[in-house]
């Protein structure tokens, strides 16, 4: 519930939309909250067992106070800095930056759409390469220059240079030193993917999901090779040589 002190505060709005409470609501909620992010703790932090395996405390991930929900990580060896992707409900989307040193959140920055209108969606998985920053979201892959992140500000509003329409429902992504690879999530009804993508593996096991590599010179374009994936596959990371549990099958796509 949006107080009236709070809306006091945004008070040229108020002139402009007399008469529009709901309207002015949604618009407060849009403009707004991002550039309010805290770094706490949830209140419930007390209650949140450690986990099982031998860990140490990290960051606290910025917004969690304001309700929002973090998806995707990114880390810049060279600067240091780990970028966080949140989404809230009915707000737009941003990127947290952290320092990695210590711990201290240096800006959230909300993100815009290449018209530059607010982006109101589910991002998700985010992965640098090169001088750009890539966001999977509802199925689509947005890319922005990622020298802003790094800028130092605050608070700003970053607009996207490209938008794609991926060829998956675009629930994370990858880098690697030549590839970008933009992965889905299935999970049975709730979260179905396109049923081309559902294929037997040599054990005759069902996979359902998909995920595509891009070259990195051309990483929104056509892909280069499809990895098959079974049900509930959220992410992965390469060290060397491609590695999973998930029994892959790659499907290769002709030039």
């Amino acid at each position: 519930m949006v107080k009236i002190h709070q809306l006091l505060r945004y008070r040229k709005w108020l002139l402009l939309l007399s008469g529009g409470v709901l309207v002015l609501i949604f618009i407060y909620q849009s403009n707004s909250q991002p550039s309010h992010i805290s770094q706490f703790q949830p209140r419930n932090a007390s209650k949140i067992k450690p986990p099982s395996v031998k860990s140490f405390p990290g960051p606290v991930i910025p917004g969690l106070r304001q309700n929002t929900i973090p998806q995707g990580m990114a880390y810049i060896p060279g600067q240091n800095k780990v970028l966080i992707s949140h989404y809230f409900e009915n707000a737009p989307a941003f990127i947290s930056v952290l320092n990695a040193a210590t711990g201290k959140m240096l800006s959230a920055l909300k993100l815009q759409n290449p018209s530059g209108q607010f982006y109101i969606g589910h991002v998700g998985g985010i992965a640098v390469l090169d001088d750009s920053l890539f966001v999977a979201s509802d199925g689509q892959v947005l890319q922005y220059e990622l020298a802003p992140f790094l800028s130092g500000k605050t608070a700003a509003n970053i607009r996207a240079s490209a938008i794609h329409k991926s060829e998956t429902t675009a629930d994370f992504c990858t880098p690697t030193d030549d590839l970008l690879f933009i992965g889905e999530f299935a999970c049975g009804n709730k979260y179905p993917t396109d049923r081309s993508h559902h294929m037997k593996n040599r054990s005759g096991k069902l996979h359902y999901a998909w995920v595509y590599g891009y070259d990195k010179t051309d990483p929104l374009g056509k892909p280069k090779c499809i990895f098959s994936v079974r049900q509930k596959f959220k992410g992965w990371s390469f060290q060397g040589i491609a590695s999973s549990s998930a029994s892959l099958m790659v499907v290769q796509i002709e030039a």
